[in-house]
């Protein structure tokens, strides 16, 4: 999470499934393609609602609010990482990124 100018903290996405793995002509990841994330509300309510799909979220037409889908998504994000689905993180904090 991201620390605002108010002092809240903002909810930033890593979306990996758009890495694309470009490489320089020396053969090096490209910066400029890497994945820096973004702050959630940011995204395009279709993206949100196409990450909520593939993160088993079930979204309806009441839920088409962008706030809405990501407070679900952090929701989703947070349970799973405390429970520690799959035996994996979920949840990242920026010390750990």
């Amino acid at each position: 999470m991201q620390k605002w100018k108010h002092g809240n903290y903002l909810f930033k996405i890593f979306d990996l499934s758009k890495e694309t793995g470009a490489k320089t002509l020396e053969n090096k990841p490209s910066k400029r393609s890497e994945i820096t994330g973004k702050v959630c509300t940011t995204f395009n309510s279709k993206d949100l609602k196409d990450i909520a799909k593939r993160l088993g979220i079930k979204t309806d037409e009441k839920n088409k609010n962008k706030n809405i889908l990501c407070i679900m998504i952090n929701y989703y994000l947070r349970k799973n990482d405390l429970m520690r689905k799959d035996g994996r993180r979920w949840f990242l904090n920026a010390l750990e990124l």
